[in-house]
């Protein structure tokens, strides 16, 4: 009598001859049966909104013309491109991912007035209180900070009024600022910060700190969207979801 050994050693000397076998037409490992999936093609990486508008439009890679794509919005910065789920196995693939190229102001770190000067300058749109911080902490002339009543919150500085006169300006508790934080190709969602100052050594240190609980996220998202629904219009083979 064949003992169970010996069968098993038949069955897998007869099946050394194929490596693949079809079950329910999707073609397997013999080694436990682990699925032979298609490879999917290295993404392509791109910095601007532009860039992915072009490789869409120009149709630059074929697919087919029965699958949609998907334009999917994962946060201010970072976009991907994928395909419907297809083959044998419903797999989905990604061609394209965008990630913006955004320099962050360093939020709650207190910078000496010719940092944040610098920053104020290169890292941010234009806004009304934008231009009224930097002519606060531009004019710094003392190291006095003062803290005073008003709801617990505002400050007052000594700062340059004139060629020789100097006089106390209120810090505002809260601005309205524009920093870049998403792709160029989108209007910079406002929102409002807290700005402080604090005494040190020779001149006060100023800081920003965000004040929205993260609500700009939700807005640059939208506007994204917004743009590459105008970029795109009428391609009625792209879904975008963000």
């Amino acid at each position: 009598m064949i003992n169970k050994d010996a069968l098993e050693y038949l069955v897998n000397l007869a099946l050394e001859g194929s490596s693949v076998h079809v079950v329910d037409g999707k073609p397997y490992s013999i080694k436990q049966l682990h699925p032979i999936k298609e490879i999917g093609p290295v993404a392509l990486e791109f910095n601007f909104l532009d860039s992915l508008v072009t490789y869409l439009r120009e149709k630059m890679d074929l697919w087919p013309e029965e699958n949609k794509l998907i334009i999917e919005i994962a946060s201010p910065t970072e976009i991907a491109l994928r395909t419907e789920v297809c083959g044998k196995f419903n797999e989905r693939f990604t061609p394209v991912l965008c990630h913006a190229l955004v320099e962050a102001f360093p939020w709650g770190r207190f910078l000496s007035p010719e940092e944040f000067i610098i920053m104020a300058q290169s890292r941010f749109d234009e806004t009304a209180d934008l231009e009224i911080i930097r002519k606060i902490v531009g004019n710094v002339q003392t190291e006095e900070v003062i803290n005073f009543s008003d709801d617990g919150i505002s400050q007052q500085v000594t700062a340059k009024a004139g060629i020789s006169r100097v006089q106390n300006v209120i810090i505002p508790p809260r601005v309205k600022l524009a920093p870049y934080r998403t792709f160029i190709e989108v209007e910079q969602p406002v929102s409002e910060f807290v700005f402080r100052a604090k005494k040190a050594d020779k001149l006060p240190l100023f800081a920003l700190f965000e004040a929205d609980g993260g609500a700009w996220r939700i807005e640059a998202m939208k506007r994204i969207k917004a743009y590459l629904e105008e970029q795109l219009d009428g391609m009625s083979d792209i879904v975008i979801l963000g």
